[in-house]
């Protein structure tokens, strides 16, 4: 197993550059040292006990050696996912509060309201 070192996801007011890293925790025995950068013409940056910095992903080696395969532009495929990703944005350009309304309800389900009354 390898372990990812990544810059804490969901956190924009921490004020910290972490470096990304892959490192082959399972035979690499020294401490692990994040490469941390502070913020261009700051002096020192305070960060509260507990406050997380990184965040670490376990990666299986074997996943270290992905095969790709390009896509002529013209191919179905290729025009299915522009078609796809065209209709995300928009979307997305619609209902901006999305993801808040997915983070907010349960496990990621959105609450419909059923109508009331009987259905014809």
């Amino acid at each position: 197993m390898d372990t990812l070192f990544l810059p804490a996801i969901n956190r924009p007011t921490l004020p910290l550059t972490v470096l990304s890293g892959l490192v082959e925790t399972d035979w690499y025995a020294n401490p692990v040292n994040l490469v941390i950068g502070k913020p261009p013409g700051t002096d020192a940056i305070h960060v509260t006990v507990g406050a997380p910095v990184a965040q670490a992903l376990f990666v299986q080696r074997s996943d270290r050696h992905p095969t790709m395969k390009v896509v002529v532009s013209h191919a179905r495929v290729a025009r299915d996912f522009r078609s796809a990703l065209e209709e995300w944005h928009e979307h997305h350009a619609q209902e901006r509060s999305a993801y808040k309304i997915l983070a907010r309800s349960h496990h990621g389900r959105v609450q419909v309201e059923k109508p009331s009354g009987p259905i014809s």
